[in-house]
């Protein structure tokens, strides 16, 4: 979990607010149960008081009781602003810690019925909510888009100032082109292979937990039920809602889960202690695991693509206006490592940290496409760059980031239409979804396998285990290419 959090900020922060929202909706109902066994206490008291001095010490006491009805409201309702503007899915993780909020407490002997105390809260919740997103709108607008003070003041703005993340977030989601091309998953992904992913030898348990305390509900007698307004329950739903809402988006990746991690980790982690025998196979389970994949996801899976980041930044450019950097079978590469200035620009001052001050970026992430693709994008990028240095006299150069073990078939693939240069690599680092181009060799020139071939062939193998960054020029391009470059553009 640790690992994975580190990979995407916009995950993480979604694990931190339903964290804190669980830790106060949590509070808020323990403090709201022992408050409602003092006001019964103290009223019981009241009612067998015989004289009028006991009555009014009792009603003392009575308003030494803290209030709990709109407890932590108001942080419960920035969380909730701030979560859905980071990310619109957190509804589903903020969705049972809100209805747990909501109705606790609810007593048929106060003045309100249980239906106006629910909507009260909500009524007050709402205004928070809103005056929070109209904030972080505004702010948003402001750093990203065309909105200034100045047209604040003169009320001259339109639609087209304003950036609206949630809203943007959901439309292009909405587009079913949008969500398969960064792939679609079965509906089940996330229950069979993202849990086991994230959790290990905690997901089969999470699963039969959850199986076991509804079997309970439906099929065991009323008094020996389990609790419905418990923490417990509070952590229960908080995880299985989620993926339950979360498994009916066609693109699932692990980390769309990392908010469920503490409730799956609260309610299970205590039977890893099962022994037997003395032994407790299922916590020496859990240490392997955690500390393979955290070697694995932390170390070795896709964990080239930040060092070359920062490779890339460091790489004396000439000082060329423009640098094209593809990306072909790698997460998302991470923009601040470049170090590129907000405005590059010639005449601005000196940067200590930025090598390139004077070079923007331009970031091209195919993610998993096929090798064509890419050769075609790069055809085309380089073209574009001849073209605007002959119009414009600004060059341009185009670099290629790309797992080393694909480099083989993209030669074959190129030929003589491109001249590739190898500038840096780094490893270790593999790429999961190009591991079926990965073609290991165990024979030596003659063809024939031998000790010493399988010897040199391993250690082959492993260095092809890296990221590679490659410098791309024109090469020999025939006209059929040409042809066919123009037809799939």
């Amino acid at each position: 979990m640790l690992v994975y959090s580190t990979r995407t900020f916009s995950n993480t922060l979604e694990l931190f607010l339903t964290s804190l929202l669980l830790y106060l909706v949590a509070h808020t109902m323990k403090r709201t149960d022992e408050t409602v066994y003092l006001q019964e206490l103290v009223q019981n008291s009241y009612k067998q008081a015989d004289t009028v001095r006991d009555k009014v010490n009792i009603q003392k006491k009575r308003k030494l009781i803290p209030p709990h009805d709109f407890k932590y409201i108001i942080p419960i309702g920035i969380i909730c602003a701030v979560g859905f503007f980071n990310r619109p899915t957190f509804v589903f993780f903020a969705f049972t810690p809100l209805f747990f909020w909501f109705q606790r407490g609810i007593s048929t002997n106060s003045m309100f019925t249980p239906f106006q105390i629910f909507n009260f809260r909500i009524a007050l919740m709402i205004p928070i909510i809103l005056l929070t997103g109209g904030l972080l709108l505004l702010t948003d607008s402001l750093y990203y888009g065309q909105l200034t003070p100045h047209k604040l003041w003169h009320l001259t703005m339109d639609w087209q100032d304003w950036k609206n993340a949630p809203f943007n977030f959901i439309m292009y989601n909405l587009v079913p082109g949008n969500v398969a091309s960064h792939g679609v998953h079965p509906h089940y992904t996330h229950l069979l292979v993202n849990l086991p992913i994230l959790l290990g030898p905690l997901a089969p348990i999470f699963v039969l937990t959850v199986i076991n305390w509804f079997c309970d509900i439906l099929y065991m007698q009323w008094k020996d039920k389990p609790g419905v307004r418990t923490i417990f329950s509070l952590t229960l739903f908080s995880a299985s809602l989620p993926i339950i809402g979360l498994s009916v988006v066609k693109h699932q990746e692990a980390r769309f889960l990392l908010p469920i991690m503490p409730c799956v980790i609260l309610m299970c982690a205590h039977k890893l202690r099962w022994k037997m025998n003395g032994w407790r196979p299922l916590l020496t389970l859990w240490y392997a695991f955690n500390i393979l994949a955290a070697v694995w996801f932390g170390f070795i899976h896709q964990a080239g693509v930040l060092p070359i980041q920062r490779q890339i930044s460091r790489l004396e450019h000439g000082g060329v206006p423009y640098v094209n950097l593809v990306y072909s079978h790698t997460y998302m590469p991470p923009r601040l490592p470049l170090m590129q200035p907000m405005h590059p620009h010639a005449g601005g001052p000196t940067l200590p940290y930025c090598s390139n001050p004077k070079t923007k970026y331009l970031v091209h992430d195919l993610g998993s496409s096929d090798l064509s693709l890419v050769h075609n994008r790069l055809l085309a990028l380089i073209s574009r760059g001849d073209y605007i240095y002959k119009t414009q006299k600004k060059a341009m150069h185009t670099l290629l980031v790309i797992p080393t073990h694909l480099l083989q078939p993209f030669h074959r693939l190129v030929k003589n239409s491109l001249h590739i240069h190898l500038l840096h690599s780094h490893g270790p680092h593999v790429s999961v979804e190009a591991l079926g181009r990965f073609e290991p060799v165990y024979w030596d020139g003659e063809g024939e396998v031998t000790t010493l071939s399988v010897v040199f062939g391993a250690i082959y193998s492993l260095q092809q285990f890296s990221l590679s960054v490659l410098n791309v020029t024109m090469g020999h391009v025939s006209t059929v290419e040409m042809g066919q470059l123009d037809n799939k553009s």
